[in-house]
C-alpha cells in the first residue's frame, strides 16, 4: 500500500507527502492529512472495485442457529452476495437473505457458505492484495479521481477517471483472456 500511496503523491505532485513517505522509517510518524486522505480514498476504490467488478470470494463452513440463521456477524468477512449455500451433503439449499443473517432450511445443521466480500482497510504498511489481473495503476488512478472530485477540480477528476475506467475495462478483456486460455482455445 506504500507505493501505491507514494505513486498518488507524485501524480498530484504532493512533494511533501512523498518526502514524508519515502524519508520516514516510522510511517505512523510519517502521516499527515493528504496521506491519511489518499488512504481512505484508496480503500475507497479498492472496495468499489472489489463490490463492482472483481469480487474476492472465499467460502466457510459455519452451523445454523436454533432460528436456522447463519449471522452475518458470525463470518470472517464483511459479506458483499451470497454466492452459494450448501448443506452437509454439498448440496445446493434454498436460503433466505435477512438484512443481518441467512435464513437457511434447517436448525443447527453445517452449511458451507460461499460468498464474495468486501476486503478489510488496509494501512500503509500492510502488502496491497489485489484480485487477479488489476495492477496497482488503476487503482491509483481511481484515487487520483477521487481526491479532485473531493477538491471539486471535475475537470482533473475527469480526465484520472476515463483512465481508470480505462483500466478497467483493459481488465475486463484480459479476465475474458485468461477464461479462453483455461477453456483451452
Amino acid at each position: 500500500m506504500l507505493q501505491l500511496i507514494k505513486n498518488v503523491a507524485l501524480i498530484l505532485d504532493d512533494k511533501q507527502s512523498f518526502a514524508s513517505l519515502e524519508n520516514s522509517s516510522d510511517l505512523q510518524v510519517a502521516t499527515n492529512a493528504n496521506i491519511n486522505t489518499y488512504l481512505t480514498l484508496a480503500n475507497f476504490v479498492i472496495r468499489d472495485i472489489a463490490a463492482n467488478f472483481l469480487c474476492f470470494y472465499t467460502s466457510e463452513k459455519l452451523l445454523s442457529n436454533e432460528q436456522g440463521k447463519i449471522m452475518f456477524s458470525n463470518l470472517s468477512h464483511q459479506p458483499c452476495r451470497i454466492k452459494k449455500v450448501k448443506n452437509f451433503f454439498g448440496k445446493s439449499v434454498a436460503y433466505d437473505l435477512h438484512i443481518d443473517s441467512i435464513v437457511v432450511p434447517s436448525t443447527c445443521e453445517q452449511y458451507s457458505i460461499e460468498y464474495s466480500y468486501f476486503p478489510d482497510d488496509y494501512n500503509l504498511t500492510d502488502a496491497l492484495l489485489l484480485p487477479m489481473g488489476l495492477d496497482s495503476s488503476t487503482v491509483c488512478y481511481g484515487v487520483v479521481s477521487e481526491y479532485y472530485s473531493l477538491k471539486m477540480q471535475f475537470n482533473e477528476a475527469a480526465i484520472w477517471e476515463a483512465k481508470y475506467k480505462n483500466g478497467l475495462k483493459n481488465l475486463a478483456h484480459k479476465h475474458y483472456d485468461r477464461f479462453l486460455l483455461f477453456r483451452g482455445l
